[in-house]
């Protein structure tokens, strides 16, 4: 079967779009990525992110969307059982980088930070490093998971990575990148975006 032609660049979205259309109330298991989207917030009351797999077949991450007959004021988000409170709020915690500053760069073999950007299988482990700690990596391109970073900012690992604790904290994970498969405590691997380390350097 071909990708139906819409504006989106999941089926899930497509499948969505006609499910509000159809229904006035609709509870739905999207994948938690969702949440960041932008996608359908108008009518969007309650997002829970499902902190554990539910589903012996596959480790996706996934959350549960809630949606009314009417416009919604806020969207009010939840991490299991425990309510997080209104996505704005949420979304005000994190950090608001400026791409246009030349100020942060990227996958840069002689880069002056490291950033070890994603959990890996046993514990929340995202951290910013000094560049000795991956003495001998090989930047690539595509790896969005470990990379060296050139900034023009003062390095302030310790900083950084009080600051990154602090969100992941404060915001239970709901706005960092979710990744397949499971930490050994039961909890979804994350994974830290370039947006997200950029907004950390820059107002740090």
């Amino acid at each position: 079967m071909d990708f139906p032609k819409c504006d989106y660049q999941d089926i899930y979205a497509f499948a969505l779009e006609k499910c509000l259309k159809r229904c006035k109330w609709l509870a739905v298991l999207v994948p938690e990525s969702f949440l960041r989207s932008g996608l359908f917030r108008e009518r969007l009351s309650d997002f829970i992110s499902l902190t554990s797999s539910l589903f012996s077949d596959t480790a996706h991450p996934v959350g549960l969307a809630l949606f009314t007959p009417k416009k919604v004021e806020e969207t009010v988000v939840w991490s299991g059982e425990k309510k997080l409170g209104a996505l704005s709020e949420i979304e005000a915690l994190r950090p608001q980088a400026n791409p246009r500053k030349a100020d942060v760069k990227f996958n840069r073999q002689n880069g002056n930070v490291g950033l070890l950007a994603l959990d890996n299988t046993k514990t929340a482990s995202i951290r910013f490093c000094y560049p000795s700690e991956l003495k001998g990596y090989k930047v690539r391109e595509s790896c969005r998971s470990i990379t060296l970073v050139e900034t023009t900012v003062q390095v302030r690992i310790e900083e950084w990575n009080k600051a990154l604790n602090s969100f992941r904290e404060k915001t239970h994970n709901v706005l960092m990148t979710p990744y397949r498969g499971l930490r050994a405590d039961g909890r979804y691997r994350r994974r830290c975006d370039w947006d997200l380390a950029r907004g950390i350097i820059q107002h740090v």
